[in-house]
């Protein structure tokens, strides 16, 4: 499937570096900023098997005829970007005992590893917070 990508302004923090990817087949979207941590999904409904779960199978596919499911996670405790000889990998901490436990698993495998730069961003009270570990 193809997927067009760009940045937006995040809907929580309003940084410009908010990504967003939209499937174009199916009209997914799913948007993450690595600034605060927002993660927006939409997806359609599927089975265990992977199809689609119809409103009316006798339909067929189409978006009228299909459920939606969507996810928004607006209170992330902060969002990290680790960076290796590879590339980078970014995600999200739920909460601060996430954040406690992420920490010290860098803490622990940065030391043998090809991580660079470790880098955790929260948002509070409308001002951003960066981390180096």
């Amino acid at each position: 499937m193809g997927s067009v990508s760009d940045n937006v302004d995040c809907p929580k923090c309003k940084s410009p570096d908010c990504y967003i990817e939209l499937w174009y087949k199916t009209g997914e979207e799913f948007i993450s900023c690595p600034k605060c941590g927002y993660k927006y999904v939409f997806l359609w409904k599927c089975d265990e098997n992977g199809d689609y779960i119809l409103k009316d199978p006798a339909k067929g596919i189409s978006p009228d005829n299909m459920i939606p499911e969507i996810t928004e996670e607006n209170n992330n405790y902060a969002a990290y970007t680790i960076i290796n000889s590879s590339g980078s990998v970014s995600g999200h901490l739920t909460d601060f005992e996430e954040y406690e436990k992420f920490q010290k698993y860098i803490e622990e495998v940065k030391p043998e590893s090809n991580i660079t730069k470790v880098v955790v961003n929260r948002f509070v009270d409308g001002k951003f917070i960066s981390e180096e570990l």
